[in-house]
């Protein structure tokens, strides 16, 4: 993993970043609260952003302005529970590109689903 908040911390901001080249995400949190990240690039991972499998209501989460580069069959610009009733995540504003002829999916839906 690239950029991983430790478990449990809360209210950091993640900005400006060059995250790439990784067998995993760029940017991972198990749980927490109140994180912004923002204004980074993430490239040549299997994940842009990865999130641990933990149903909290405290699991808040502002990603706006990055930039998501995928060069992988088998790599997402989102993984983990970020569709959950339990969760609540912001996502603005962000640009994913995956090369080739394969369709961004985020959790098995469809880039227009999600």
């Amino acid at each position: 993993n690239g950029i991983y908040p430790d478990t449990g911390s809360s209210g950091t901001k993640v900005s400006n970043n060059l995250v790439y080249n990784l067998s995993h995400s760029g940017f991972n949190l198990n749980y927490g609260k109140e994180h912004e990240v923002y204004n980074n690039i993430i490239a040549f991972c299997r994940a842009g952003f990865s999130f641990g499998w933990y149903q909290t209501d405290s699991y808040t989460l502002n990603i706006h302005n990055n930039i998501v580069y995928l060069d992988r069959d088998e790599s997402y610009p989102v993984e983990g529970p970020v569709l959950n009733d339990d969760v609540t995540n912001y996502f603005d504003k962000n640009i994913y590109y995956k090369t080739g002829n394969h369709d961004i999916t985020i959790n098995g839906l469809s880039f227009e689903q999600w």
